[in-house]
């Protein structure tokens, strides 16, 4: 973990949790308090910006916007817009087939902007 851009906000995070729960708060109350934390630090935005449009493996499938991919100047300005909301975009609903069988199975997927917020919130979660 050591040379993560997250490694510090991560101990700290981890610190204060740990104090959280010998005063008796619950697991829930203490991670739901350090979610603003991590959220509005531009090294979690950019680390959630780059695992969806560079690392993830559906990095090029679109979602209801059309958007494919982005190009470096597009994905500072989403490392600028991300917000944590409770309102997501609809997502592109596409019928996969299932393994061995002929039926299909429905797949949403949502747009990179929702990803990088979903993918913000899973670095929280996991600091």
């Amino acid at each position: 973990m050591e040379g993560h851009p997250l490694a510090k906000v991560g101990a700290d995070s981890f610190q204060v949790a740990s104090e959280n729960l010998q005063s008796g708060t619950t697991w829930r109350q203490a991670d739901s308090s350090q979610t603003p934390e991590v959220t509005g630090k531009i090294p979690a935005k950019s680390l959630a910006v780059r695992q969806v449009t560079q690392d993830n493996q559906g990095k090029k499938t679109a979602g209801v916007d059309g958007v494919k991919s982005l190009t470096p100047k597009q994905r500072t300005e989403l490392v600028g817009q991300i917000e944590i909301s409770n309102k997501a975009k609809p997502t592109r609903r596409v019928w996969i087939p299932k393994p061995g069988r002929d039926e299909k199975r429905p797949l949403g997927i949502p747009t990179m902007y929702d990803r990088a917020t979903q993918g913000l919130l899973k670095i929280a979660q996991l600091s």
